[in-house]
């Protein structure tokens, strides 16, 4: 498993480097630390993640997931944790305007 610390803040971060060949033997695990309101990460190969790690977010800050590789069919299946946010509010946003997730009830750890 790899391990990805995103700190930067604003900036969009891109998957797209990794070969889908890569991705398949290396599934990934997605942390964010220190997350402020109003910045956000974009992930593209989002199929290819299985766990993301959610910490030390300000309240309303926005967490962007691009779905608009996967076929339909695709069964999504990820676990989320969050450690030591803040706020209630993370959003779980598709680049397919009809679908839009609202993460509210995620216990802390």
């Amino acid at each position: 498993m790899l391990k990805y610390k995103f700190n930067e803040l604003g900036k969009i971060i891109q998957l797209l480097t990794f070969s889908e060949q890569y991705l398949t033997k290396n599934p990934l695990i997605i942390q964010t630390y220190g997350i402020k309101q109003n910045d956000y990460i974009c992930c593209a190969n989002t199929h290819k993640i299985k766990e993301i790690i959610l910490s030390n977010l300000d309240k309303d800050s926005l967490i962007i997931f691009d779905f608009s590789t996967l076929i339909e069919t695709t069964t999504l299946v990820y676990t989320f944790r969050l450690v030591n946010c803040l706020g209630k509010n993370v959003y779980l946003v598709t680049s397919k305007r009809e679908k839009l997730w609202f993460v509210n009830e995620f216990i802390k750890n």
